[in-house]
């Protein structure tokens, strides 16, 4: 981990509305509130998100409620972003996001 890393944890409440539908019985997170999430913690760190820039991200493991989602961002080359999401131990995601627009 470098200095200019970061690190950013959220537990998946189990009455968060996207659950709902998704599915009724054995719900999970949709792909699309991980990366607002990390979006949100890159906003944070950086002062630029995922939006507006290629994101490239492979999805691993089902989130789902409960779970504690564990957040590195890593700054690459040229504005670039990697990330990774682990659940526990288990890496969930990862992927990177382009240079900003």
């Amino acid at each position: 981990m470098s200095a200019a890393d970061r690190r950013c944890a959220w537990i998946v409440p189990a009455d968060h509305p996207a659950l709902a539908g998704h599915f009724p019985d054995d719900p999970l997170l949709p792909a699309c509130v991980i990366l607002d999430w990390l979006d949100a913690c890159a906003t944070q760190a950086y002062g630029s998100g995922l939006h507006g820039a290629d994101v490239q991200a492979k999805f691993l493991r089902p989130a789902r409620p409960g779970d504690r989602l564990d957040a590195l961002l890593h700054p690459a080359p040229h504005g670039a972003l990697d990330f990774e999401v682990r659940i526990g131990a288990e890496l969930a995601v990862r992927g990177k996001r382009g240079k900003p627009a």
